[in-house]
This record gives C-alpha cells, sequence and structure tokens, in this order.
C-alpha cells in the first residue's frame, strides 16, 4: 500500500523484501532518487547492525516461537527474543530518522519508547496520536481529515490501521491528499490475503489462507458483518 501510494505520487518505488521480490533483484537499478518499500521479516531483521531511514512498526503478536516444520525450522525461543529481533527495525536509527509504530499494541510500543529517533504514532484508539482512525475508517492528523477508507474501498479494522500507517509513511515522504486517495484506491491485496475470489448469488468467497496464525485469522474473521462459513 505505501508502495502503490508513492506510485501515485509520481515517485520511483520498488516493493521489495520478505512479500515476494527479494531486493538483490532490482538493487542494480536503484539510485539517489529511489525509495525502496522492504518487508523484513524477523529473522531477516534480527542480524542487522543498520535500520532504515523510516521504519514501520505493525501490531505485534506471539509468533515463530516453535519450529513450523521440520523444512521450516526456524523460530524463537522466546517473545522476549521475537521482539528483540522486531525492535532491529528501529535500534540503530537516529535523531535524523523516522519510526511510524501502531501505537495501541503493546510491543509495538515498547520498541518505540527506546527508540532515538522521531517517532510518529498511528491509533485507533487515542485521539491525540499523531494519526487516528477511528471504526468508520475515517483518518485524521493534526485535527484534519485525510481520507475515508470504506469510501476508497478498504474494509476491516486491521486494514484500515494498515493503510493508517501507510498514509503516515507516505506523508513523511511527501505525498499529497490525492496522491494517499488514488494510491489506495489503486492497491490490491497480495493473494490469499483477503482475496475476493468469487461471488455468486450474494455469497462472496474469500481467499484468506495466509493467515496462519489465530491473530490474522481473528483480524480477517472480524473485517465481516455478514455471516460467515468459514473453511
Amino acid at each position: 500500500m505505501i508502495g502503490s501510494i508513492l506510485k501515485a505520487a509520481g515517485k520511483k518505488v520498488v516493493v521489495v523484501g520478505n512479500i515476494g521480490q527479494p531486493i538483490f533483484d532490482v538493487y542494480k537499478d536503484l539510485n539517489r532518487e529511489s525509495i525502496a518499500v522492504i518487508e523484513l521479516s524477523s529473522f531477516q531483521l534480527e542480524d542487522l547492525k543498520h535500520s532504515p531511514n523510516i521504519a514501520v512498526i505493525l501490531p505485534i503478536g506471539e509468533d515463530h516461537l516453535s519450529p513450523l516444520s521440520p523444512q521450516n525450522p526456524n523460530f524463537h525461543p522466546s517473545i522476549n527474543d521475537y521482539i528483540a529481533a522486531k525492535a532491529q527495525i528501529a535500534v540503530h536509527q537516529t535523531a535524523t530518522d523516522t519510526l511510524i509504530y501502531a501505537a495501541d499494541s503493546e510491543f509495538s510500543a515498547s520498541i518505540a519508547d527506546v527508540a532515538k529517533s522521531q517517532k510518529i504514532s498511528v491509533s485507533q484508539l487515542v485521539e491525540v496520536a499523531d494519526y487516528f482512525v477511528d471504526r468508520s475508517g475515517a483518518v485524521s492528523h493534526a485535527g484534519e481529515k485525510l481520507a475515508e477508507l470504506a469510501n476508497l474501498g478498504l474494509r476491516g479494522q486491521h486494514i484500515f490501521l494498515n493503510a493508517t500507517l501507510a498514509i503516515a509513511t507516505a506523508i513523511t515522504l511527501g505525498c499529497r491528499q490525492i496522491d494517499l486517495e488514488q494510491g489506495i484506491i489503486n492497491w490490491r491485496p497480495l493473494p490469499h490475503r483477503l482475496e475476493t475470489v468469487a461471488d455468486k448469488e450474494g455469497i462472496i468467497f474469500v481467499d484468506d489462507s495466509y493467515a496462519t496464525n489465530p491473530v490474522a485469522a481473528s483480524a480477517a474473521i472480524q473485517s465481516f458483518d455478514q455471516p460467515i462459513i468459514w473453511i
């Protein structure tokens, strides 16, 4: 979503990392005008010695605390190790860098508490946060309404929060309100993440098979007001 907004603003951007395309596939094509939006997993983060200029921390739930399978044996020994790995995205930042974080998440806020960077809070509960999004999807910043996310085609409280984090990031990078709206309209979810695959006789079929832990599954279920048959 960050990449979609930046593209709508006419910026040179690549979206890479754990989300799909490795950054080394496009590294040689980058220049000083390029912006790389990189999704990093906790396993990619834990050995970092540098943090990015702009770090974004979504809500953090317990995950990766036991081996997924014999073919995928990586795991963190404890929740503290997991949070410590996540914290690497901000721990090496300086006062000239920026940290944008989900303020309602205890673990995300604990990382922000010790960061040395400029901090931008995003909340669904506290209206005095730097960016606030209410349950209807209305996003406000410094007393100004920036977007009505439901009117832009988004649904679900976790999607509203993700979009507001993306908006905060895009504004930090100089995007305008028209860029925010067009970028969100252009955005499409990844395959298997609340992906609508059919609408038959008023029944919507949604593929959310990437929701592989209870937190993700719960967030997906709460995105719907209609009765649900969950397979």
